[in-house]
């Protein structure tokens, strides 16, 4: 579990503490069975109903895609034993009692998150995962009257000139390139799902326009932190990454409280 400490190199002046915001969730999983879609759904929904789990399933802009197509976090990149140049982990206030709901996308009659973007067909979501929490943590840090100056970190831009790729990745990789090098905007290279677009085709001005983040961090020092860690690590330090293990029903939810009731490990 990440969280990351939010700076700037160029246009943003932003305080040096770290802030919340919601979970950026990416997923581990490989590919899909082949058998008719609706029939899917209706086997999913017939499973719901039956083990009486608090979602929905319907036919979705990614139902019919395998799954090795949009889940790309590896979970053995993100083994503690191969870090070397992360932040510890902070203590976390466990006295206080944790609120009864808290939401980043309403905070104080403000939505703090950063846009929702479509990764394409493509196992990128760990770059998104990162990018989203990096922004949304910069919006947190520079208040209301610094959102404009918000960052769009460039996914584009990670996957043509920093080496990721759609054949998925670890956010610990994606997070130290934003502290040692860096992103431009996502209007200086926009998002083509194609990570053999080439580097060339980024803005001239590129350099003037990169920002980084300081540095980052997990929940804790173990690879499994409780839910209750993750919760406070949300509130009080802000914005955190973590992964999952997709189902093949999960690629057809629609709604609710998530949890498995059918198909097989993706």
């Amino acid at each position: 579990m990440l969280y990351p400490r939010i700076g700037s190199s160029s246009r943003l002046s932003l305080l040096a503490f770290v802030s919340v915001l919601l979970v950026a969730m990416v997923s581990a999983c490989f590919g899909a069975p082949s058998q008719d879609l609706q029939q899917r759904v209706d086997q999913i929904n017939a499973a719901i109903k039956a083990k009486g789990a608090r979602w929905t399933a319907r036919p979705t802009g990614v139902s019919h895609l395998e799954g090795s197509k949009l889940c790309g976090w590896k979970r053995d990149g993100e083994s503690i034993t191969s870090l070397t140049q992360i932040s510890p982990a902070l203590p976390l206030e466990d006295t206080d009692p944790l609120p009864a709901f808290f939401d980043w996308r309403n905070k104080d009659g403000h939505d703090w998150t950063t846009r929702i973007q479509d990764q394409g067909g493509c196992g990128s979501c760990y770059v998104f995962a990162t990018c989203a929490v990096s922004e949304g943590a910069m919006k947190v840090q520079g208040g209301i009257d610094g959102w404009q100056a918000s960052p769009d970190f460039s996914e584009q831009f990670l996957m043509s000139c920093a080496g990721f790729d759609c054949a998925g990745g670890s956010t610990t990789g994606v997070y130290n390139y934003l502290r040692d090098s860096g992103a431009p905007p996502d209007s200086c290279f926009p998002y083509t799902a194609n990570d053999d677009q080439p580097c060339s085709d980024r803005c001239s001005d590129w350099e003037s326009r990169i920002s980084k983040i300081f540095g980052w961090g997990r929940v804790n020092d173990t690879d499994t932190p409780t839910i209750e860690q993750i919760k406070r690590a949300i509130i009080t330090y802000g914005p955190v990454s973590t992964g999952f293990d997709v189902y093949t029903d999960f690629m057809s939810y629609s709604g609710g409280v998530y949890e498995h009731t059918w198909g097989e490990l993706e």
